[in-house]
């Protein structure tokens, strides 16, 4: 059953695997935001530690679902199915983000029809030093990066029907997958020179857990070639 779309409604939707020691910060990076039309969806991606405890205990509304451990694309699918706003943002489970980027991105798609997504600047932030993001109220880009990742994606509903959902089949390239294929579908997507996101470096982070990435990168490579291919003999 197919759900009811909200206009202006932002659907915040988190991935989460055996993030007990994150979620409860990044959540309240999410509570924290300036603008505050949103709802918030937790994909528990088959947690085998407290993280469903802590959601369940969790003291503001949110939307919490559990599936077997399937990944995060498919994770960020389910929430993308599950969800009914007009806008979609991603959030990993250990990352926070500024309080006012869901503002500061919404602002450029209600002033901009002909974009459809909104990125930035993301800055890293080792395991030692993250408690200090929340005394940094600088505005410098230095050290900050300007990368596509889940965190920092914002995008209109129909821009993500139009590229279609994460790949699931690989363990950490679906998301250049998908970004691949948004260039492919001619997808306009605008930049704010401004830190939106403090992305957490840690032992767990996906890049870590799984160093043999290149051939997930091999493989996304290979089919935006191969559909490249394709258009061209139709």
């Amino acid at each position: 059953m197919s759900q009811k779309i909200q206009k202006e409604l932002v659907s915040v939707i988190i991935p989460t695997y055996n993030g007990e020691e994150f979620i409860e910060e990044t959540l309240e990076s999410v509570f924290s935001q300036t603008y505050k039309n949103f709802e918030v969806i937790i994909i528990d991606d088959g947690s085998s530690d407290n993280t469903r405890k802590i959601i369940k205990e969790y003291d503001k509304p949110l939307n919490h679902y559990f599936q077997q451990n399937l990944g995060a694309g498919a994770a960020r699918n389910l929430g993308v199915a599950r969800s009914k706003g007009e806008f979609i943002a991603f959030l990993d489970h250990d990352d926070y983000w500024t309080p006012t980027k869901l503002e500061r991105q919404i602002s450029v798609l209600k002033s901009k029809s002909d974009v459809d997504a909104v990125v930035g600047f993301v800055k890293n932030v080792a395991q030692k030093d993250w408690h200090s993001i929340k005394k940094d109220n600088s505005t410098s880009l230095d050290n900050a990066l300007s990368a596509l990742i889940p965190s920092v994606m914002f995008l209109r509903r129909d821009a993500f029907s139009k590229v279609g959902e994460f790949e699931t089949k690989t363990k950490i390239g679906e998301v250049i997958d998908w970004f691949v294929r948004a260039k492919e579908n001619g997808l306009n997507i605008a930049s704010l020179d401004e830190i939106l996101v403090f992305r957490r470096i840690h032992n767990t982070n996906n890049g870590i857990l799984h160093k043999d990435f290149k051939k997930d990168y091999l493989r996304v490579l290979k089919r935006s070639i191969d559909r490249r291919r394709a258009a061209k003999e139709i």
